[in-house]
């Protein structure tokens, strides 16, 4: 299992790479538990309504697609908690890490957890946290951001607002595109995951919420 406050440890000389990106930033997403206590994301698949459905499973296969490609030495995963059967609280971050392990050949070094708030703007603070106490990973100043598409417009609104990426390149990294971009034949999984209802209604809140941010309405949650 891994630790929910990882130390930082760099790799060794001989491991580096120059690779485009400094690191890439996952944002966290909800993540459910059945009666056995397993953790999944709801998927089109599964036997629960498709309401329930969300796009994190697309984020996590788009993580090996990232590591596939060396577009990034690590990936910063970020998420808040949620509730055990026993009622203690589980990191969203460790979990989306934890299944991204169980479904590829990705050494667990290349995940630094910093999940501690659950929102997108909490996520922003836990990022900027993060490289605040480790200069030295900016290298090059470039920060993939890596999320469904439907959620990086409301998420980069959050990220560009924040002074400390002022003079930092980021670079959005939409799950969607680089599945389709690795293999075409994700194009109908993709296409399905969004013919849902959830999905449809995933997409008017996001829009809702870029309104609220733009006229300063926007109910920031607490985390």
């Amino acid at each position: 299992m891994l630790k929910e406050t990882p130390v930082f440890g760099k790799l060794k000389e001989s491991e580096q790479l120059d690779y485009p990106l400094d690191a890439i930033v996952v944002l966290g997403s909800f993540i459910k538990i059945d009666e056995q206590g397993n953790w999944y994301y709801p998927d089109i698949t599964d036997a629960n309504p498709p309401d329930q459905v969300n796009g994190a499973n697309l984020r996590v296969d788009s993580i090996n697609t990232a590591f596939e490609t060396q577009l990034a030495p690590f990936f910063l995963i970020t998420g808040g908690y949620e509730q055990d059967l026993r009622g203690q609280k589980v990191s969203r971050a460790s979990k989306m890490a934890e299944i991204a392990l169980s479904r590829f050949d990705i050494p667990p070094q290349m995940f630094e957890i910093i999940g501690k708030r659950g929102s997108t703007g909490g996520n922003v603070l836990d990022t900027v946290e993060f490289l605040e106490n480790h200069p030295e990973v900016l290298k090059h100043r470039k920060i993939g951001i890596l999320t469904n598409a439907f959620h990086l417009p409301r998420t980069m609104r959050f990220f560009r607002r924040h002074p400390f990426f002022d003079d930092i390149d980021l670079e959005i990294l939409p799950s969607e595109t680089l599945l389709i971009r690795a293999n075409p034949t994700n194009r109908d999984r993709v296409i399905n995951l969004y013919k849902s209802d959830y999905m449809d209604r995933q997409r008017k809140m996001e829009k809702q919420g870029i309104k609220d941010l733009e006229s300063g309405t926007y109910r920031f949650r607490k985390d």
